[in-house]
């Protein structure tokens, strides 16, 4: 929870002094192992100039899905799940999402995913 929480605070910081809409302008894919999560804005992460990064989430059919995070070193995470509240708020995820998901230490399956969209997210550009 505390690194969720250290995760919005550094967001909001970086927004610091937007005057004209708040925009978070520095929402890149962040691995933190130690913490066993990963986070990112869609739109930050496809517009990235390093090409290496992305973040996204699926579901399979009524009873799976996961998420899968690469930061911009090429460390990657996943995890999946069969919770129907988590495969729910992955059925919600928007264009301009920030998400970010925790997994067990054995076995990948997800313990937490959390979501944020709206304006103060970079959109996707083509």
């Amino acid at each position: 929870m505390k690194q969720i929480a250290l995760f919005w605070l550094l967001a909001m910081a970086a927004s610091a002094g937007v005057s004209a809409g708040l925009r978070l302008t520095n929402n890149e894919v962040v691995i933190a192992d130690a913490g066993r999560i990963a986070a990112g804005a869609f739109g930050t992460a496809r517009n990235s100039a390093d090409n290496v990064q992305f973040i996204y989430c699926y579901s399979t059919g009524a009873a799976s899905g996961g998420c899968v995070a690469r930061d911009a070193t090429g460390l990657t995470r996943t995890c999946t799940t069969t919770s129907a509240a988590q495969i729910a708020i992955i059925r919600a995820l928007r264009n301009d999402a920030y998400v970010s998901f925790r997994w067990e230490s054995s076995g990948g399956t997800c313990t937490r995913i959390d979501t944020s969209f709206g304006s103060r997210f970079a959109p996707k550009l083509p």
